[in-house]
């Protein structure tokens, strides 16, 4: 779903000069310059709609009684016109202006100044609300929040995980700010590179974060990424899967079930059942090899301790040698479909359900991922799970 709404009258065959506020808008978004008449037909047909969504944007921070940042106020600006019109329609009738809010006013002008997919079906304040997290699941440091408008490291921002999908549900996650600059910076490649100079011991630290919060960020993004199987079964899971992530690729979803049942009460009594649902003899041999390796781990974290502790214990965990070991055993002997056929399985026994392609973990604590109430995962098939994804975003890719 687009976010550029173009209006029924914009016509290509006589373009306008654009307001100044617009000229500049276009520059920050990098659109392309006209080089012909019909180049320049199609930057005006594409402007109508840019400043159309502009006006939008800055009418829903009238909405809300907020102003838009200083850089969209000059003369001429459609946020500034949008915004004006806002206050003088919605005088004395505003809402309230929450941290959720202020997250998705930031990244609907975000995406706009880029020419990206904006949902505005799913992506509202109450979706964002129920994504927000306390602590940076990357820096792991505690989220902050200035309604005054000055800009800190740790404030919460929205970043879209796949950059090719746009600002879509569940492509979005609640990170600090110098994560989602520095993600801003590199490409999939670069990051990759930077993962690889950061462990050899090239350097300290990138962008002010070391080698940990640099693999948690690859492992982060590489959930709402098409993978080939055998890629994403190489992906240790450095970080487990935020509130409403739509987990792409099977194996991964496998991956993060077996994780997350050690996040819950009972969980020793659960590695039995999942044992169950292994498609063959091979499988389940490797099954309960891997999960003693985290039942290790996990026991490593004294049992009774808050949530986070568990978590970020479990995390911890696929960075030991063996974990990662019998967790590649188990996951070069499965198929996408069998590892897909798992997690329909696991899906049935629990409350709610989960989702390869498009798992989604829900705001709240993610418990045992059998019979358990306190699970919280949805199951989506392909289509629904890319729904409103560009197109581009939603193919794998094909690597033996």
């Amino acid at each position: 779903m687009s976010q550029i709404a173009l209006p029924l009258d914009a016509s290509p065959e006589a373009p306008a000069a654009l307001p100044e506020g617009t000229q500049r808008a276009l520059q920050r978004a990098r659109l392309p310059q006209a080089t012909s008449c019909q180049a320049q037909a199609d930057a005006a047909f594409l402007s109508a709609g840019f400043e159309t969504e502009g006006f939008r944007i800055g009418w829903e921070h009238a909405r809300y009684l907020s102003t838009p940042p200083a850089d969209h106020l000059h003369a001429g600006h459609p946020v500034r016109q949008g915004w004006e019109a806002g206050r003088a329609a919605f005088a004395g009738r505003t809402l309230t202006f929450t941290r959720a809010v202020r997250l998705w006013l930031a990244l609907r002008l975000q995406s706009w100044l880029r020419c990206c997919t904006f949902d505005e079906l799913w992506v509202t304040p109450r979706f964002v609300a129920r994504i927000d997290v306390a602590c940076c699941p990357v820096t792991q440091v505690a989220l902050t929040h200035n309604p005054t408008g000055a800009e800190s490291a740790t404030d919460a921002v929205l970043m879209p995980l796949h950059e090719g999908a746009g600002s879509v549900a569940g492509n979005l996650v609640v990170v600090s700010r110098q994560v989602a600059q520095a993600r801003a910076a590199l490409n999939p490649e670069d990051m990759g590179r930077t993962v690889q100079r950061l462990a050899a011991g090239e350097s300290s630290s990138v962008a002010g974060m070391e080698l940990p919060a640099w693999r948690r960020l690859q492992a982060l993004t590489n959930l709402a990424t098409p993978l080939a199987h055998d890629q994403a079964a190489a992906q240790p899971l450095h970080v487990l899967p935020p509130p409403r992530v739509r987990l792409l690729n099977p194996v991964q979803g496998l991956q993060a079930v077996l994780t997350m049942v050690f996040t819950g009460p009972g969980y020793a009594r659960q590695l039995t059942d999942l044992g169950a649902f292994m498609p063959h003899a091979q499988a389940r041999r490797a099954y309960f090899l891997f999960m003693n390796a985290m039942l290790a781990r996990r026991l490593s974290a004294r049992g009774a301790v808050p949530p986070a502790l568990v978590r970020h214990a479990l995390e911890q965990a696929w960075s030991h040698p063996l974990v990662q070991q019998r967790w590649q055993s188990l996951a070069q002997v499965i198929t996408p479909a069998q590892a897909e056929r798992v997690l329909r399985l696991v899906a049935q026994r629990g409350d709610g359900s989960l989702g390869v392609p498009g798992a989604t973990a829900p705001a709240g604590t993610v418990g045992s991922a059998v019979g358990a109430k306190s699970l919280a995962w949805r199951w989506m098939d392909a289509s629904a799970a890319t729904d409103g994804w560009a197109p581009a975003a939603c193919s794998p890719a094909r690597t033996r």
